[in-house]
């Protein structure tokens, strides 16, 4: 069985380590607590394009319409139905 010696050098080592894990972490938050604006913007577009995407496909294929009318109509009624949510709600 190996045993491992440790000396000053492998404990100095291991603190910088650490200390370097820490920061990066820390310099993540930050970044992520920066640019949370962003992400909540690329949120709310990845929900709509889930949401829309069944509806361009189905208007694609059974419907047979192209694709750029099929997103066009696609947007407008996402659209209309925000819209609509807003005028209910306020």
């Amino acid at each position: 069985m190996y045993i491992y010696k440790v000396n000053n050098k492998v404990i100095a080592f291991g603190i910088l380590k650490a200390l370097g894990i820490v920061t990066a972490v820390l310099l993540m938050l930050l970044f992520l607590y920066k640019i949370q604006a962003l992400l909540l913007y690329i949120g709310i577009a990845s929900v709509i394009s889930l949401i829309g995407r069944p509806l361009i496909l189905f208007l694609r294929k059974k419907i047979k319409i192209k694709n750029t009318v099929a997103t066009i109509i696609t947007l407008l009624m996402v659209l209309g139905a925000f819209g609509l949510f807003l005028y209910i709600f306020t």
